[in-house]
C-alpha cells in the first residue's frame, strides 16, 4: 500500500510539473491557466495525504481540507498562490497552540521541579 501511494504521488507530482511549464510557457488555454494559482497547494495537499494514509494520523485531515478549500478560494477570487499556505499554516499554528495548552494543563508543574 506505501509503495502504491509513493508512486501516486510521485506520478502526480511529475505531471504537476509538467502541467505547471505548459502554464508558464503560455501554451495552454486562459481557462486552463487560471487554475495555477492553486496548484502550490495542491501539490502540498496530495502528499500530505499519501503520508496521513499511511501513518494513520487523521489528525492531518482537517489541515488537508484547509489547503483544498483555500486553494479553491485562491482560484475562485484570483488571490496570490501563496495564500493557502499561510492560511493552513496559521491553522497548524493554531492546533499546535491548543496541544500543547492541553498538554500543560494536564502535566502541571510541581513546586520541587524547579
Amino acid at each position: 500500500m506505501a509503495r502504491f501511494l509513493f508512486a501516486g504521488t510521485l506520478v502526480f507530482g511529475v505531471a504537476a510539473a509538467l502541467v505547471s511549464f505548459a502554464i508558464a510557457d503560455g501554451g495552454v488555454l486562459p481557462e486552463v491557466r487560471a487554475f495555477a494559482p492553486g496548484l502550490p497547494a495542491v501539490l502540498v495537499a496530495v502528499p500530505a495525504v499519501a503520508v496521513a494514509v499511511t501513518t494513520g494520523l487523521f489528525r492531518v485531515w482537517p489541515y488537508l481540507l484547509i489547503l483544498v478549500v483555500a486553494a479553491g478560494v485562491t482560484v475562485a477570487y484570483a488571490l496570490e498562490p501563496g495564500w493557502p499556505l499561510v492560511v493552513t499554516g496559521l491553522a497548524l499554528l493554531l492546533g499546535g497552540a491548543w496541544l500543547f495548552a492541553r498538554f500543560l494543563r494536564s502535566n502541571p508543574r510541581q513546586a520541587s521541579d524547579a
